[in-house]
This record gives C-alpha cells, sequence and structure tokens, in this order.
C-alpha cells in the first residue's frame, strides 16, 4: 500500500535525496562553506551570468558561497530534528507506558506533568530551557526533546490503554507473566506503529522549531551553517534586492518540511488496519 501512495513515495525521495546529501556533503558542496570574502558579498548566482558560476546560489552577506552553506545547513537540520524526536520518543515511551500501564497515581502524578509541559506553547518553553541551558546545537536538540515528550507521552498512553484491556494481555496475567514481560514482548510491538508515524511527522516539527530557535539565535554557533540562522542574518537584504540570500534556505525547509509529512502521511495509511479494509 505504501508504494501505491504517490506522495508518500515523493517524500521519501525528497527526505533520501537529503540524507545523501547529508552523508555526502563534504563532496557536494562546491566551496568552503564558512570561508569570508566580503569582495563578493551579496552576489547573484550563476543566473546572473557565466562570471559567478563559481557560486550557483550566490552569496551571503559575508560572501560565504550559499550553496555550500545550504548543504552543509542540511546535515545540521536533520541532525538536529531526528536526534530531538529520538531524545522525545524515549522520554514519551518511558512516560507512556510508566502511566498508561500501570495507571492509579502514577498515572496521575505523570500525566499533570505532562498538563504542565502542555501549558506552555512549544516555541516558548523551547526558549525557557536554552535560557537554562545556554545556546548551542546540542542544547536546541534537547530543549526540542523535552518539548516534544509530553506529545508523545499521550500517544503512547492512549494506546496503551486500549491495548492492556485486551483478551491476550488478561491471558498473560493469568499464566503470571511478569509486568516486564507483559510490556516488553506484548505492549510496547504493539504501540510501535502509531509511535513510528507520530515521531516522522515530528521530526518536521523539530526542524521548524530548530530554525526559529537558529532564527533567534538560539541554535547553532556562529559560522555553523544553520538553516533559521542564515534566515535571519539574510531577511534584511530581501528589500535591497538580495532576495536569494534568505530565499532559497526558506526553500530547504519548505521542501524538508513537506517531504517529511508526505512520508508521514504514507506511513500512517500504511500501518493502520482501518485504512487498509
Amino acid at each position: 500500500m505504501f508504494r501505491k501512495n504517490k506522495s508518500a513515495m515523493a517524500g521519501l525521495v525528497i527526505i533520501l535525496v537529503m540524507v545523501v546529501v547529508t552523508l555526502c556533503a563534504p563532496y557536494l558542496a562546491p566551496n568552503n562553506p564558512i570561508q569570508r570574502n566580503l569582495s563578493i558579498r551579496l552576489k547573484p548566482g550563476s543566473w546572473a551570468g557565466k562570471e559567478y558560476a563559481k557560486y550557483p546560489l550566490g552569496t551571503d552577506y559575508l560572501g560565504r558561497c550559499l550553496l555550500s552553506r545550504i548543504i552543509w545547513g542540511t546535515r545540521t537540520s536533520l541532525s538536529v530534528g531526528f536526534i530531538a524526536v529520538l531524545i522525545s520518543t524515549v522520554l514519551g515511551l518511558l512516560l507512556g507506558v510508566l502511566g498508561g500501564y500501570f495507571g492509579k497515581w502514577i498515572d496521575t502524578f505523570l500525566m499533570r506533568i505532562v498538563d504542565v509541559l502542555f501549558a506552555f506553547p512549544s516555541i516558548l518553553l523551547s526558549i525557557a530551557i536554552m535560557a537554562a541551558l545556554g545556546p548551542g546545537l546540542e542544547k536546541a536538540m534537547i530543549a526540542i526533546g523535552i518539548v516534544y515528550a509530553p506529545q508523545m507521552a499521550r500517544v503512547v498512553r492512549s494506546a496503551i490503554l486500549v491495548i492492556k484491556e485486551m483478551d491476550y494481555i488478561e491471558a498473560e496475567r493469568a499464566l503470571g507473566a511478569s509486568h516486564f514481560r507483559i510490556i516488553w514482548y506484548h505492549i510496547l510491538p504493539n504501540v510501535l506503529a502509531p509511535v513510528i508515524v507520530y515521531s516522522t511527522l515530528s521530526v518536521a516539527g523539530a526542524i521548524l522549531d530548530a530554525a526559529a530557535l537558529g532564527f533567534l539565535g538560539l541554535g547553532a554557533i556562529p559560522p555553523t551553517p544553520e538553516w533559521g540562522a542564515m534566515l535571519s542574518n539574510s531577511r534584511q537584504f530581501l528589500m535591497s534586492g538580495a532576495w536569494w540570500a534568505a530565499t532559497f534556505p526558506g526553500l530547504a525547509i519548505v521542501l524538508a518540511v513537506l517531504g517529511l509529512n508526505l512520508l508521514g502521511d504514507g506511513l500512517r495509511d500504511a500501518l493502520d488496519p482501518r485504512l487498509r479494509m
């Protein structure tokens, strides 16, 4: 069913291309992404003439190759997105399993913590965590991972509340199976489908939040290439005619988020048995 979904396959192709770009960045980038040359600052790309062919997408406000920075920024932004979602998935699984399976006061206590985290807008909570941890790419991963953990915990908990009432779980309990065995062999395998789908969709949101933090100067530390920081540094030149400096990093963000959303929707359709009927 996944292969028949054209939009999902398109999303998969986009993400695979970006992964290849991430892995091969040293070989694909035409120039050094951090080398400055103020004599060629805000120069247009190859569309303006053969004399600019060395910089296909033009240069930024410090004369750095925009294409090279976008290529290396792909590695930065995707790494933040995937690692942040990995952190949120681990935390969400822990909170969701403990609360959903054991219930009672454990569930009440953990879900009230989740409710408190839900009370804050995601970007505001990320900024608050970054204020405590300090700026930096690794801190941004941790902050976004913590912000997305409550959502994952809710998804896991809701699935477990249904699964733990199934007859085969009751049979396992009657046979004397331990809590660990029931959770590891019967609960977790049955919550993987919604977790995979939600994680894939969350990567798109994590990339956007990472770009927002970079835009505010709280993400990657300069001169590390990062899409959000590139947008922040170039937005003031949009009206002066150097539209490429902010447009191409913005398009990279749009393409990555679009690919992940299409892939996530396709995985949802493929893994949800109700949609295969």
